[in-house]
């Protein structure tokens, strides 16, 4: 280590042995007299950074445990951690573990309960998980194969007191807006945490927002806004093929809205319901993320979305129609058996 120490070009280590392949850490710094060890363990070095012009600060480098039977052990472990020392506090590592679904990519859903154990872990500590730019995996296993898997397990959390702009200033009031924001905004936009977290604080608004869509059967633009992901489907060679995740033969995808606006009608619904409904029906658009950019939006003329709960629904509406029309049909005698 110490020559990996002196080729980096760095003043400064500490490292906690491997157990025979395994385990191990180390922590490097570039100048002395800034870092001093706090404590360490097989899953962590603490450390005190004092760096001139700025508050001294404790950084934490952080490994979970890799057995999923042991997690609930790295939350503990990191809530041992949190209020033993009155200083900002920022954690970074592999913690083997996912805070929401969408940090998974490829295999069957992670736990639940293992989502709220280490949410709950953070929230205990008061700790934050930072934005994280560039590719959104850091983890992945079977590239190349039908069982490839990608994970974000590397993490950089930190207390509120430790969160700094631009400038260097501590961050307090209206500036946490884009933290707060980073924290709880996912792929589909803020997930159910930031309105449990927070519904005191955005609940009259929310709920005011939903009636209003609901009296004017009108829906602000982009909230039906899809991503469709390219999945990897199977393997040819080194290389991997994408297949996009929507079947074009399905019937859905063959819905004619003007179609099934008549058929609410013709059942009886009340206009203005079936304003709301078409409403939903007609507003989306799909974007299509590639290497994780979007493209421009493609805004279908006809279909049902798929996996809109809603829609299953609407589609039984519209084959009973089909059905009716084959009855008259077969009455008139244009249908024999």
């Amino acid at each position: 280590m110490q020559r990996l120490r002196v080729k980096l070009g760095f003043d400064g280590l500490f490292y906690v042995d491997s157990t025979g392949l395994s385990g191990g850490l180390a922590l490097l710094w570039r100048k002395n007299n800034t870092t001093r060890l706090l404590s360490f363990s097989k899953n962590h070095v603490d450390v005190e950074v004092s760096i001139a012009g700025f508050p001294n600060w404790r950084m934490t480098g952080f490994y979970g445990f890799p057995e999923r039977r042991r997690r609930p052990e790295s939350w503990e472990l990191l809530k041992s951690l949190a209020h033993r020392y009155d200083l900002p506090w920022v954690v970074v590592g592999d913690f083997n573990d996912l805070l929401f679904q969408h940090e998974k990519m490829g295999g069957i859903p992670h736990p639940d309960g293992f989502l709220r154990g280490f949410g709950d872990a953070l929230d205990d500590c008061g700790l934050s998980h930072l934005q994280m730019e560039g590719y959104p995996f850091t983890w992945e296993r079977g590239k190349g194969t039908a069982d490839w898997i990608d994970e974000r397990l590397d993490k950089v959390v930190a207390s509120v007191d430790w969160l700094k702009n631009d400038c260097g200033d501590w961050v307090e009031g209206d500036a946490m807006k884009s933290i707060i924001f980073n924290y709880y905004r996912g792929p589909d936009g803020m997930n159910p945490g930031f309105y449990q977290h927070f519904w005191d604080v955005v609940g009259g608004d929310f709920s005011s927002f939903v009636i209003n869509c609901l009296n004017s059967r009108a829906f602000p633009v982009g909230l039906n806004d899809t991503d469709v992901v390219l999945v990897h489907k199977k393997k040819c060679g080194v290389i991997g093929w994408g297949a996009l995740k929507l079947d074009m033969t399905k019937a859905y995808d063959r819905m004619e809205w003007s179609f099934l606006r008549k058929m609410l009608v013709a059942l009886g619904f009340d206009i203005r319901w079936v304003e709301l409904v078409m409403c939903c029906v007609t507003t989306f658009s799909y974007s299509f993320l590639v290497n994780g950019a979007r493209s421009e939006r493609v805004t279908p003329t006809r279909s049902l979305r798929q996996g809109d709960p809603l829609s299953s629904y609407l589609f039984i509406i519209c084959v009973e129609g089909l059905s009716l029309l084959l009855q008259q049909a077969h009455n008139r005698g244009s249908i024999r058996e």
